[in-house]
């Protein structure tokens, strides 16, 4: 695979419209069977980025509120396992790019784009 694009696009005073970028992005390279591959590089605001099993637990509620306490927004990404915290000094670096050599080998109609959310 050969990077196409390096993105350092962020909003650093808006964690729920980094989390849409994202978001765009993946759904992107999903739709798109041509999109060029490429690196997203950036530091984000304070977030606590919570995954979609996160999301359906009871506490969940009480963890989103206790974010905000701390001065973290919490958003619900829908890649990734469990709650991961950022802040002004993390550099988060994020790949999108067809899977040409996947497990199973699933045909690119049946990419499932995730998405993210404010809390």
């Amino acid at each position: 695979m050969t990077i196409e694009q390096l993105l350092t696009t962020h909003f650093p005073d808006d964690p729920v419209l980094d989390a849409a970028l994202a978001t765009a992005l993946l759904r992107r390279t999903a739709r798109e069977p041509n999109a060029p591959a490429l690196i997203r590089i950036y530091s984000p605001a304070r977030t606590l980025s919570f995954g979609r099993l996160d999301a359906v637990r009871p506490q969940f509620p009480a963890a989103a509120a206790a974010a905000r306490r701390h001065g973290f927004t919490p958003v619900v990404r829908g890649a990734g396992g469990r709650a991961a915290a950022y802040h002004e000094q993390t550099l988060v670096v994020e790949m999108f790019s067809r899977d040409t050599e996947g497990m199973g080998r699933a045909p690119a109609s049946s990419a499932s784009p995730r998405g993210s959310s404010a809390c």
